[in-house]
Formats: structure tokens, C-alpha cells, sequence
């Protein structure tokens, strides 16, 4: 499940950039909470347009500066999170060196099991970490990201992790701390803990296919439409022509041909049919 991390994952000039911008804004809000307030409006009809424009750009500096302090929390809530995983991967690096050296009793590697196994829970509880009631690697999602999955081991009679499942998205989230800047204040679990990529290969073959009605799918939420008279090869590159880190293609190597589709950077894929859609459901 968990991959490399490390804390360059999150950028320092990302914390650079909210800092600034915190310097800018408390410095605008002082400058306009200084100025002199007007008692009736008639007294100055312009002054009185001016200072209420002055006090609707007041609230909305007000937003910004609370939308970057959101952001370097999360900021330096995840980068610990990540120093902690960091340190969590090397001791089981350094666990499964020792077991593979081939001179530590049955019962020695038994216990070295039991800690990996342990650890892994660790991370699983790092990746579900919050902020505010907020998931912070699990996209849209508010639930736990990631479930594990448990069976008995007979080797070590004892109930071990047999899969991490991501159950987040990909949402990505936004604040705007300026006019015209947003910035994204989350991470991806789906990439950020996976640890290999992903393969999905269609249980039926193609050879053949052509679309008997209009229906649509998503693949990581981005909907690809597929029309009446599609074959295998346009729905490929359909899926090509996404800007999303998948690649589609056929594999024939059986003679029959099966749509393949492979995650470019590690992370779980998710496929769903829409609506009425059955492409993947058959």
C-alpha cells in the first residue's frame, strides 16, 4: 500500500507562498481598518461609496487570511504526518533486511512479522488522518480513506493486514487567498500511499465490440462518453485523450482482444458505470 515519502511531497514554496500572502493581507487589513469612518453618508457621498468599498474588500481580505492560515495548518499537520511515515517505512526497511538475512530463529522472524504488521497499521492510521472533521488524503470524502482488510495468518496465528483499500477520491480542494489565486490545500491518499500501479483488465474480450447505444463511464471521476457505432479502438483513445495518470490500450497477445487500462504513477483506479451504463458490468 504505502509507498516512497518523503516530506518534499509537499512543497516548501507552497508554505513560502501562504506566508507572503499572510503578510500581504494584515498588512492591507490594517491599512483599511485605520482609515477614518464617515457618520452620514450625506456628509461625504463619495467618501461614503469609497469606505463601503473599503469595508467589502475589509470582509473579503478577512476570508483570505483565514483560508491561508487553514492552509498552513493543514500544510504542517500533513508534513508531520509524512515525517512520521517516513519513519515508520525505514524501521520496516530495516525489519525486512534482518529477516532476510537468514540468521534469526523462526520465532525471531514470527516476531518481526507481527511488528511489520503493526507498523502497517500505523501508516493505515496516518492516512486517515483529519483536520477539523476534514479527511486530509481522502479527496471528498469525510469517511475513513483507507479500510484494511484482515485474515488469520497460519504461520503466525495471528490476524495480519491482507489489503489496504482506498475508499477516498480524487477531489481536490481549493481555497482562494487572493483576488485571483487559489491554491490547493489537500493531498491525494490514492497516490500519495499507493505503492505500485494499477492494472485493469476487461474479464471479457472485445474483439469485435461495437457500442449497440450511447451510455458513459468515469474513470478517477472524469466521465468518458461512448457512442452507438464505438468500437474497442475509439473508446481507447477516448481514454487517452483524458488528462488524467492512465493509459488504455488493447492486449491481443491471447489472439482475443481484452481492454487494458494501467495506472502511469502509482494509485488506485476507479472505474464506474453511469446511469444506465453497463460497459463495465458486463
Amino acid at each position: 500500500m504505502i509507498g516512497r515519502v518523503t516530506q518534499n511531497a509537499i512543497s516548501n514554496e507552497f508554505l513560502f507562498y501562504l506566508k507572503d500572502r499572510m503578510v500581504q493581507m494584515n498588512k492591507r487589513q490594517t491599512d483599511l481598518t485605520s482609515m477614518s469612518k464617515i457618520r452620514m453618508p450625506e456628509d461625504d457621498p463619495v467618501g461614503t461609496t469609497l469606505s463601503m468599498q473599503y469595508q467589502s474588500r475589509l470582509k473579503e481580505i478577512e476570508t483570505f487570511i483565514r483560508n491561508i492560515e487553514e492552509g498552513e495548518a493543514r500544510l504542517n499537520l500533513m508534513d508531520s504526518n509524512l515525517q512520521s511515515a517516513t519513519d515508520i517505512l525505514q524501521r520496516i526497511r530495516e525489519l525486512t533486511v534482518q529477516a532476510a538475512n537468514g540468521t534469526y530463529t523462526k520465532e525471531d522472524t514470527k516476531k518481526m512479522a507481527i511488528e511489520i504488521d503493526q507498523l502497517i497499521r500505523e501508516l493505515v492510521n496516518i492516512a486517515n488522518s483529519y483536520y477539523k472533521q476534514t479527511s486530509l488524503y481522502g479527496g471528498y470524502k469525510t469517511d475513513l480513506p483507507f479500510r484494511i482488510e484482515t485474515g488469520l495468518s497460519e504461520d503466525l496465528d495471528y490476524e495480519v493486514i491482507k489489503k489496504v483499500v482506498y475508499m477516498g477520491d480524487d477531489g481536490i480542494i481549493m481555497r482562494q487567498v487572493d483576488t485571483w489565486d487559489f491554491v490547493q490545500i489537500n493531498l491525494n491518499g490514492n497516490r500519495l500511499f499507493a505503492s505500485e500501479n494499477m492494472i485493469i483488465k476487461s474479464s471479457e474480450p472485445g474483439t469485435g465490440y461495437v457500442a449497440d447505444r450511447d451510455m458513459s463511464f468515469k474513470i478517477n471521476g472524469m466521465e468518458v462518453k461512448v457512442f452507438k457505432g464505438d468500437n474497442l479502438e475509439t473508446i481507447v483513445e477516448k481514454i487517452n485523450n483524458l488528462k488524467i495518470p492512465v493509459k488504455a490500450y488493447i492486449d491481443n497477445s491471447t489472439g482475443n482482444n481484452f481492454l487494458v487500462i494501467e495506472s502511469t504513477i502509482p494509485h488506485n483506479i476507479t472505474i464506474e458505470d453511469v446511469g444506465d451504463g453497463e460497459l463495465w458490468r458486463d
